[in-house]
């Protein structure tokens, strides 16, 4: 669990994890320098109870740097990943390790209730089993919904050199170094409200798309007043540096090859990146395969008008 300014929720989550079913064998938590009282409130709950682990952060990381930071400090083989303000139902951990007890799987991830700050549900999400290439469009599993094997993130020799959403990675080194698998029921009760760290509000501009050749024109105009978009590069250059991890893995070799073509972000580049893609869809059918030529090059229009990916305008 990592920490911010989280008094008024995390108790209710810290109950949610000490009641669950199966045995913990200890709950890391790493403050991020809250200035409210949760220091406070996690101090007399480690005073209580002894598997609480806590660290303080002598400098602000932000929310991913302080969850790779905290991963690095749990000692089991498997982990979970809590917010502060969620509640988890009482049989979320022994869920999730029966499901890893089924098969050879490197993460296993649920579906959540979404609530308001009362608790109340709104609705379920639904999540579905997804394939690299989705992965590399988007992170599919949210970080509070997984519980991981450890050894996946020693997968990753390069982290000195990464800075990416936490949950993303993940969901990229699980995917390509295994199989993950869905829970078949929510595990985890979402909370959404005014002080999330992620904006519950936020909405991309609707976008009314051109049609496939007058769109491709439009891409590829774009590209060559080399106008590069900030948000692109970093999101591409990262998984590109995540996925190089598992360079000898032939059936991922094409994936890469798409990745170092399609974040060079030029015409030429996009053109490669689009046949190399397509090759790398060795999942679809032989027609699928073939539409899948125009995705790299729908995605990018999408980022440049509906705001460049997960880290908004």
């Amino acid at each position: 669990m990592c920490t911010y300014n989280g008094e008024k929720y995390i108790r209710e989550q810290l109950d949610s994890l000490l009641a669950q079913t199966f045995p913990i064998h200890e709950i890391v938590v790493q403050d991020d320098g809250s200035t409210d009282t949760t220091w406070a409130i996690l101090s007399a709950y480690a005073a209580k109870y002894a598997h609480i682990k806590l660290f303080r952060n002598q400098s602000n990381l932000g929310l991913n740097q302080n969850f790779l930071s905290a991963f690095n400090k749990a000692v089991g083989d498997y982990i979970a990943i809590s917010d502060q303000d969620d509640v988890w139902k009482p049989d979320k951990i022994e869920t999730c390790m029966n499901e890893f007890s089924r098969g050879n799987y490197t993460l296993v991830y649920s579906d959540s209730y979404i609530t308001d700050e009362k608790l109340a549900v709104q609705y379920t999400t639904n999540f579905t089993n997804f394939t690299i290439q989705d992965v590399v469009w988007m992170g599919m599993a949210p970080g509070h919904s997984m519980v991981f094997k450890r050894a996946i993130l020693e997968k990753i020799k390069n982290f000195d050199q990464i800075d990416f959403i936490y949950d993303w990675l993940l969901n990229l080194v699980a995917v390509a170094s295994g199989n993950i698998k869905k829970t078949q029921q929510p595990l985890t009760y979402w909370r959404k409200h005014t002080s999330n760290v992620t904006d519950p509000q936020y909405v991309p501009p609707a976008v009314m798309y051109q049609k496939p050749l007058a769109l491709t024109a439009s891409v590829f105009r774009s590209l060559s007043r080399r106008r590069p978009m900030k948000n692109f590069k970093w999101q591409f250059d990262n998984i590109y540096l995540i996925l190089k991890n598992f360079d000898d893995d032939l059936t991922l070799k094409p994936v890469i090859q798409f990745l170092q073509l399609y974040k060079q972000e030029t015409p030429t580049g996009l053109l490669a990146a689009s046949f190399a893609y397509m090759r790398s869809r060795n999942d679809a059918s032989l027609a699928e395969k073939l539409k899948s030529i125009y995705i790299p090059v729908y995605r990018y229009y999408f980022y440049k008008r509906d705001g460049a990916g997960l880290r908004g305008k």
